[in-house]
């Protein structure tokens, strides 16, 4: 309501951040409760504690939460397709972003095909099912 509330007529805000309907929490690199996320912090406290601070503050938003503020505040949002995908191929091109993945993600490359099939299925997952989920925000 606040963001609604300070963007001018023809302004458009633009966020990037998790889509929690993935059961991943991505500043901690932790799996999460799948449907009920904040009950990780009950059945893995150890995972908890590397950033309890981090946790604290999560709101575990989803796409379709950012629908329906948008559409109680006046807004239209727009998601951006294929984030996922930009994600996946960004491994090959950025050594710094490659290190900071996990393991798993980093070995894909190894394997050119699977890869590639993967970057193609991940181009054409909505964006509303995506993770991370980037969206443009308007007044209507």
């Amino acid at each position: 309501a606040a963001l609604s509330e300070v963007l001018a007529l023809d302004g458009m805000m633009v966020h990037l951040c998790p889509n929690y309907r993935w059961p991943y929490e991505p500043h901690l690199g932790i799996p999460l409760v799948p449907f009920y996320p904040i009950l990780t912090k009950y059945l893995a406290p150890k995972l908890i504690r590397k950033n309890p601070r981090i946790w604290e503050n999560l709101n575990f938003i989803t796409a379709a939460k950012v629908k329906n503020l948008c559409s109680e505040n006046n807004l239209k949002v727009r998601f951006v397709d294929g984030v996922m995908a930009d994600f996946l191929e960004r491994l090959e091109i950025d050594d710094v972003f490659r290190e900071r993945q996990p393991y798993v993600l980093r070995s894909l490359l190894k394997y050119k095909t699977i890869f590639r099939v993967l970057s193609y299925v991940l181009r054409i997952v909505p964006a509303t099912l995506a993770t991370p989920m980037i969206f443009h925000v308007e007044k209507k």
